[in-house]
């Protein structure tokens, strides 16, 4: 983390196009009840779709990844 921004790292692109970050749960003692503000995917120009809810950070991800190695997603505003 690197002051209100943490990035997430996917070794793989999940055919799926979901990833699911359990350890941003609304209800996760890590983040002791703060909230994302906003959350991209690094080398990729259009917006993604995210909700944060009990389950984690759920995000949907483009139909192509920007990459063909691990991608990242920026996650900002994790903050009270």
């Amino acid at each position: 983390m690197k002051g209100d921004t943490l990035y997430a790292f996917l070794m793989g692109w999940p055919e799926s196009r979901a990833a699911l970050v359990k350890s941003l749960a609304t209800n996760s003692p890590q983040i002791e009840g703060r909230k994302v503000a906003e959350v991209s995917l690094l080398g990729y120009g259009g917006k993604i779709e995210w909700t944060q809810n009990e389950q984690g950070l759920s995000v949907k991800l483009p139909a192509t990844p920007p990459s063909e190695h691990a991608v990242a997603l920026k996650i900002k505003g994790v903050t009270g």
